[in-house]
């Protein structure tokens, strides 16, 4: 049971020196709940926490809803510490009982590679 008004829920673990290309929200099964507006939010833990998703219905959308992707902040996040993304859940006290969201993520690591000394283009040169 989830308290649909505060709790927060850590989804997906973002590693160290890594970009968060897009993130979003798929209702897999909808959700059985006492609240009539419930929302939830996606979105870094330690930063802007509603970065991906801002105010999404989840107690108004049905299996197969994908949540609306915030085009003014969905930009590629730069992860230089370990840093999950959360839900937040929104809305007048209720409780959520049942029911799937899916969280997906696409990250690319950027930190640590390895580096040549010179490249194909230096040798044809």
């Amino acid at each position: 049971n989830i308290d649909a008004n505060g709790s927060t829920m850590e989804v997906i673990d973002i590693p160290a020196n890594c970009i968060c290309m897009f993130a979003g929200i798929e209702v897999m099964t909808a959700l059985t709940n006492t609240a009539s507006d419930a929302t939830v939010d996606l979105g870094a833990k330690s930063g802007d926490t509603d970065a991906w998703v801002d105010g999404f219905d989840i107690d108004g959308a049905s299996a197969g809803t994908y949540a609306t992707v915030l085009v003014a902040t969905a930009n590629p996040q730069v992860h230089d510490g370990a840093d999950p993304l959360k839900l937040t859940f929104a809305g007048t006290a209720g409780t959520i009982s049942a029911g799937v969201l899916r969280v997906f993520a696409v990250v690319m690591p950027v930190g640590g590679l390895d580096k040549p000394d010179e490249v194909d283009r230096d040798v044809l040169a």
